[in-house]
């Protein structure tokens, strides 16, 4: 169980929202998060790790890492001084190699990883979809060895909420941490 005074870090993808232009798509799933604990450190991701995520790596005691391909409608945005310059096609290619260093950043030199949960939230219609010759989320599974994958189809308000309370009211996070098998969970 997280104490109250520690810190769980959310990494998302930079995606055009769904509904509200011009608002980060994640953020229900952080303000989700907070009703279940108050230390959300929501800390979005464009290509590679920066600085900023190493450092929010470092105060964690749990993390949350977002991929999302939601049918191709997920579409990376690039912003100049808060506002979307242009959008480009889906970049799921992008987010697996960001959510691939989160895990490498938190293993030891003998690949075991220090005792920190990292949860995989992965949002896509098609959890089966074929990816580099397996499913997507067999992928990540295999990527993440005993971390956890919560599946959703989508990120809708509603279905990052239910993403949250499948966090909280599953204990995710505590199996996270005791590195059990990896974990599938579908929303959809």
């Amino acid at each position: 169980m997280l104490l109250k005074e520690e810190n769980i870090v959310l990494f998302t993808p930079a995606v055009a929202p769904l509904y509200q232009p011009g608002r980060d798509p994640f953020e229900p799933l952080g303000r989700a998060l907070s009703k279940h604990h108050s230390r959300i450190r929501h800390v979005p991701y464009v290509h590679e790790m920066t600085h900023e995520h190493l450092t929010r790596l470092r105060e964690a005691h749990a993390v949350v890492v977002v991929v999302c391909d939601a049918g191709g409608s997920a579409k990376s945005v690039i912003y100049d001084n808060g506002g979307a310059v242009k959008c480009k096609g889906s970049n799921l290619e992008e987010q697996v190699a960001f959510a691939k260093a989160v895990n490498r950043t938190i293993m030891d030199d003998e690949g075991d990883m220090f005792h920190l949960p990292v949860i995989l939230v992965l949002v896509t219609e098609d959890p089966k979809e074929k990816y580099r010759g397996q499913t997507l989320k067999d992928n990540l599974i295999h990527t993440f060895g005993s971390g956890t994958v919560v599946h959703c189809g989508s990120y809708s308000t509603d279905a990052l909420e239910r993403v949250a309370d499948r966090i909280f009211d599953h204990d995710v996070i505590d199996r996270a941490r005791e590195r059990d098998e990896s974990l599938g969970m579908d929303l959809d």
